[in-house]
């Protein structure tokens, strides 16, 4: 059934939205690695062109009660149908066909489409498991056949399920519009709550099932939480759900997570909320992917930066702070690219756009129109935007609206410009003078820390519209210092007091060079996940002989070197002991990774007493990208961790 959907509302872009109805039966042998896939299109929806998977065979197609010949053609993934109707008559059309997806049972890579065997089931849209004609939403009825003890998840409500000794049979309904389906099965534990009208669930594999009352009474605070803030939740359930691969994802209903990750504690207490707000975001009010993608940073907006805010001023600083960082240290000028342009994250320069930048548009917006009507927008969006397609014109339309200002300047400059706010300050004889280095000139408020006589402050907000302003602050005494955006409330470029040695900075520079007195191939094993280029490993015995951005790991050395000083960090290494913060670690009992800039170029030193204790420590370094200075005992435990 196809239905044309228009809504017209004063803050929307007119809505356009079609929905095809599928009737699947679905019938899945593990063992066998197949898939067979039944379906009929509703109220007689006859499409020119309908594409399956490329590893489809036995492929039938029936018009009305009579079978019908088709053209097919291949396109990437896929498989195209061309039915040849024998008539122009609308009639049910039915297609059916086997599919045996040809992925490799070990080492299953993130991002592959289908996966049919005895260790799972996972059928993401890429794959074309099911038959795809283009449309923008789709409602299913799904009938699955499986074998007994198993249990499939998707979106949508289980209608019915029927278990014997030889196999399970479910029925799905998915009423609700969705732009495409995954499917997962496994012999999973399945615990079910329901909370504030939500079914919460958890479809665990066997051997982390402990954790899933853990989950359940996470995710209720998670409904408290977003209840509170949006009103209401788009579907019956929420499922978390255990893969047998690398998989992060949130789809209607339910997210697909790693089984490995699960058990961390930051998976529960970040990630869990991020994927549950995607039901809002991207999930729920849907994504013009045409005009850019903002669904990921204003999910970030209202999930990761939003538990530092409840955490702390001070967490909620430091968040946006690493924002900065992050954008600054990955993303050069000639790199950079406007925000409607954003479509997926699959680099640390897309994510630094796409995640970064975004979630601080929301953050500027906010502060700008104030909470009370950030949220009266918020909810305004949902109200009317849920399960339709949403851009940021419609974005600025409804927000322009609710808070009585005009909204064009601020998401023009920030939507439409490949730049970030570029500032340079000079203060002479009282008078501020405000620069703008970029190509584009923003319009903000800047906020500026006065220190008067060495003795009180103050706090300035200063309208910033030009190339160049200059600002008295004579009637306010002499000033001895001053502070630019200290709360870091602004999209900007930083200082390198600013943004100090890091991992992270480290990694963002375009050369590095690789140093180490192990061998080199074990090196190159280590730090096969770093974020960076690796060209060169070079085995070394004077570290005197390392050069330009350099990573240098020593274990157990006799290699002499001067006594490395920090005066940022405040940290003092010599031949024995590394000195930092009024205590003295020996070099003998623990692992030291330690951060320094000399010269304009960034460094790294990681010094090991023993090639194991190196190999704990080197292989799991991408995790700390932020930190400066890293302590760990020989096993590889986090004794101390610091940035600035």
């Amino acid at each position: 059934m196809k239905l044309i959907i228009l809504f017209f509302f004063i803050q929307f872009n007119l809505f356009a939205g079609s929905i095809v109805h599928h009737e699947i039966d679905l019938k899945i042998e593990p063992a066998k690695g197949l898939i067979i896939v039944s379906d009929v299109f509703g109220d007689n929806e006859n499409p020119n062109e309908i594409i399956i998977p490329k590893e489809a065979s036995k492929i039938k197609l029936f018009h009305g009660k009579k079978r019908i010949p088709f053209n097919q053609r291949k396109s990437g993934n896929g498989t195209i149908i061309l039915p040849r109707y024998s008539n122009k008559t609308k009639l049910e059309l039915k297609i059916s066909y086997e599919f045996k997806p040809n992925t490799k049972q070990t080492d299953i890579a993130p991002g592959v489409p289908a996966v049919v065997s005895p260790i799972g089931i996972y059928l993401s849209p890429s794959s074309v498991w099911y038959p795809y004609i283009k449309t923008d939403f789709e409602t299913i009825l799904l009938k699955i056949t499986q074998p007994a003890g198993w249990t499939a998840i998707t979106s949508g409500n289980q209608v019915k399920k029927i278990d014997n000794t030889q196999y399970s049979i479910q029925e799905i309904e998915i009423n609700k519009p969705i732009d495409r389906l995954f499917l997962i099965s496994n012999n999973f534990d399945v615990k079910k709550e329901d909370y504030r009208g939500i079914s919460l669930e958890t479809y665990f594999h066997q051997d982390i099932k402990v954790h899933s009352e853990t989950y359940l009474k996470k995710l209720k605070e998670y409904v408290d939480l977003y209840l509170g803030y949006f009103g209401s939740y788009p579907y019956e359930k929420f499922a978390v759900v255990s893969n047998f691969f690398s998989t992060g994802y949130g789809m209607p209903g339910f997210t697909l997570l790693d089984k490995n990750i699960i058990p961390f504690p930051f998976i529960i207490n970040s990630s869990l909320g991020h994927e549950f707000v995607h039901n809002w975001w991207g999930n729920g009010v849907y994504t013009d992917w045409s005009n850019g993608n903002w669904n990921e940073g204003l999910t970030t907006y209202q999930s990761d930066y939003l538990y530092k805010e409840l955490e702390s001023e001070e967490a909620a600083k430091g968040y946006r702070l690493e924002v900065l960082r992050e954008y600054n240290n990955y993303v050069s000028k000639d790199e950079a690219f406007a925000i409607k342009d954003f479509r997926s994250r699959y680099d640390r320069i897309s994510k630094s756009i796409g995640y970064g930048k975004v979630m601080m548009v929301f953050y500027m917006l906010e502060r700008k129109l104030g909470t009370v009507l950030f949220d009266m927008a918020i909810k305004e969006v949902i109200g009317n935007g849920m399960f339709q397609i949403i851009s940021w014109d419609d974005f600025e339309r409804v927000f322009s609206k609710v808070s009585g200002i005009d909204l064009k300047v601020f998401f023009d400059q920030w939507i439409n410009s490949k730049e970030i706010i570029n500032l340079e300050t000079r203060l002479i004889k009282n008078k501020l003078e405000i620069n703008q280095n970029g190509k584009d000139i923003f319009v903000f408020d800047l906020d500026v820390e006065l220190e008067i006589d060495h003795k009180i402050s103050k706090n300035l907000s200063i309208e910033v519209s030009k190339r160049n302003i200059i600002f008295n602050l004579e009637k306010y005494g002499p000033i001895t210092n001053i502070k630019i955006d200290p709360q870091f409330h602004l999209m900007r470029t930083i200082t390198n007091l600013e943004n100090p040695p890091s991992l992270n900075k480290f990694w963002s520079k375009k050369s590095n060079h690789y140093f180490t007195n192990i061998e080199g191939r074990k090196f190159k094993g280590l730090i096969k996940n770093f974020p960076d280029e690796i060209n060169e490993i070079v085995e070394i015995d004077d570290y005197n002989k390392i050069k330009g951005n350099s990573f240098t790991a020593l274990v157990n050395s006799n290699i002499q070197f001067d006594p490395i000083e920090s005066p940022l960090y405040g940290f003092n290494l010599n031949q024995k002991t590394l000195e930092f913060e009024e205590r003295d670690y020996d070099l003998k009992s623990h692992v030291i990774v330690l951060n320094f800039s000399k010269k304009d170029n960034e460094y790294v030193l990681v010094i090991a007493p023993t090639e194991q204790s190196l190999s704990n420590v080197v292989s799991r370094l991408s995790h700390y990208g932020k930190y400066g200075i890293l302590i760990f005992d020989l096993n590889g435990r986090r004794i101390l961790t610091k940035s600035f």
